[in-house]
């Protein structure tokens, strides 16, 4: 016959194992609603750094990236894009993560205009921290297999602009997969990015 003691210690013990279990479906059930979907696979690319070498995008490592679409002779989003970046860049640095754990990254669709020196000028300017920071610009064929790569577009203008999405603001985990993608300009959510960028570094 089972002592009383023998039936409360395996009571017990069902009991923990229910909460155990309980416990552990919740956890699951959260993380899987607050992670972050991958979307599609990020393209490889090969362009030429502002430092004027061919780099490919895996030369970035295993790191968390923020990649932008930008001409620097825009006069709006463009600008407004990288200006933000900085502002997460600073917030980033904060956090010890930018430059080992985050890369951001600026593609030129310009490549007539755009030069090594014009990208290195808009970055100074803009108070980009460069070991965190990595501009590149290529050949218009390069330029545009990466856009379509992408899948978005950069038309250009009799008057030297273009047109572009503004929905081109990629975010990519470790593991080379695009996790968002977010509207560039104005309308930045920076407190909704950095809390995504944060959230990759730490998966």
């Amino acid at each position: 016959m089972q002592s009383r003691t023998g039936k409360y210690a395996v009571n017990s013990f069902i009991i923990i194992l229910i909460i155990a279990f309980i416990g552990g479906l919740s956890y699951w059930i959260w993380w899987g609603k607050t992670r972050l979907p991958v979307i599609d696979r990020a393209p490889n690319w090969t362009l030429e750094n502002v430092n004027g070498g061919y780099e490919s995008s895996q030369a970035l490592g295993n790191k968390v990236k923020l990649v932008e679409f930008i001409f620097v002779n825009c006069p709006d989003v463009c600008p407004t894009t990288t200006h933000n970046m900085v502002s997460l860049q600073e917030k980033l640095k904060q956090k010890n993560l930018f430059g080992s754990d985050v890369q951001f990254v600026a593609i030129s669709f310009d490549p007539v205009r755009d030069t090594r020196e014009v990208l290195k000028n808009y970055g100074n300017n803009l108070k980009v921290d460069w070991n965190g920071w990595t501009m590149y610009r290529g050949t218009e064929e390069e330029t545009q297999k990466v856009l379509k790569d992408f899948k978005i577009f950069a038309e250009k203008q009799p008057d030297g602009s273009y047109v572009h999405p503004t929905k081109a603001l990629f975010l990519i985990d470790r593991n080379n997969n695009i996790r968002k993608i977010y509207t560039m300009g104005e309308n930045m959510n920076n407190q909704e990015i950095l809390k995504d960028i944060v959230q990759l570094a730490k998966e």
